[in-house]
């Protein structure tokens, strides 16, 4: 199935559509100071919270893919929205 799926996906034109947020853009982090190695080694992340930066954001932009001509059973086997689908 999933060789069919690059196979098709080859074949289809693909839209990528930005959906405009509706929140302010937050402002860019201040960069951290130089640190030595040690404090680096101090200061090192655990997992949940380079998962936790890693999460996407509330206020980043939104992005709805379309692809004419995927068939519905297809779209419902991967879990896609079938909005507009006929």
């Amino acid at each position: 199935m999933r060789r069919e799926l690059v196979a098709q996906l080859r074949r289809q034109q693909v839209t990528l559509t930005v959906q405009e947020s509706t929140s302010a853009p937050e402002p860019a982090p201040a960069k951290p100071a130089v640190s030595t190695k040690a404090e680096r080694a101090h200061r090192r992340r655990r997992w949940a919270s380079r998962l936790a930066g890693n999460a996407r954001k509330s206020t980043a932009a939104h992005w709805r893919i379309t692809l004419p001509g995927v068939p519905l059973a297809l779209a419902d086997a991967l879990g896609l929205s079938s909005a507009g689908a006929a």
